[in-house]
């Protein structure tokens, strides 16, 4: 059985997340609480780019739209003049991933010819602990509620659930280690990653690496090494599995 350990944090741009190891399985994230940690997790760590498309004053393409530095300022500035005078400054990552998801998903939904759903900006600020006025956060409630539509619709073509590979379960369960969770080896808890959560989080993870498959992101070399993240929970331990962005980023077998 696991130990249990919580602990309450805030990221860089301020949003809370609880880290906790569970006792006994895996469970479903709450779609508000999922969508709250989604907005802000960027860089887990763990994959690096093949090749960068650089041009001066853009931070990114997604297929031939470009991402400027001015874009991602304009956004980080908002972040930065609230927090306080001790806290991080330089909120570029964070924002950067915020865009591309929702340019991302924009485009998944266009690929399928699926309408974009209203977006909940108002609930969404108050379910993440952010600003409804910021430029983020509508873009992060944007990028969720298009990836959650465009899951959706991905699930029901589904004969059956996704199941997890060994390697799925090893980085979910290596982000709660890399945390600063003490978990006992890997083979005494694998019997907890899977079940629905888990299957959420590949079938999410599938929408997206396709829309990077189709739509091929290239950043600025400043931004090396970035990965896409899909969080969910493993009791009400924080955990994800990564999409890398660059010419080696592949999509999972199970893509749509």
């Amino acid at each position: 059985m696991l130990s249990v350990c919580c602990q309450h944090v805030r990221d860089a741009a301020g949003v809370r997340h609880i880290r906790d190891v569970t006792r006994e399985r895996v469970t479903t994230m709450p779609r508000v609480r999922r969508l709250a940690l989604v907005a802000v997790l960027a860089i887990l760590g763990g994959f690096a780019l093949a090749g960068c498309r650089s041009e001066p004053g853009v931070a990114a393409f997604v297929g031939d739209t470009r991402i400027t530095d001015a874009d991602v300022d304009a956004v980080a500035i908002q972040i930065r003049d609230d927090r306080k005078p001790a806290d991080p400054k330089d909120f570029r990552q964070q924002v950067l991933a915020v865009l591309l998801k929702q340019k991302l998903m924009a485009a998944a939904l266009a690929d399928h010819s699926l309408p974009k759903p209203a977006v909940d900006t108002t609930s969404y600020a108050e379910n993440s602990g952010l600003k409804p006025d910021w430029r983020f956060t509508r873009a992060a409630a944007e990028g969720d509620t298009y990836l959650d539509a465009a899951t959706d619709a991905y699930v029901k073509g589904l004969s059956q659930p996704l199941t997890p590979s060994e390697a799925d379960q090893r980085e979910a369960y290596n982000r709660i280690r890399s945390g600063g969770q003490a978990l006992p080896p890997f083979e005494d808890v694998r019997q907890f990653f899977v079940g629905p959560a888990m299957s959420d989080a590949l079938a999410r993870r599938s929408v997206l690496a396709d829309s990077v498959k189709r739509h091929p992101v290239r950043l600025s070399p400043r931004y090396d090494g970035f990965v896409l993240v899909v969080p969910f929970t493993v009791g009400n331990a924080p955990t994800a599995l990564g999409v890398p962005i660059g010419l080696t980023a592949s999509p999972s077998p199970s893509s749509p």
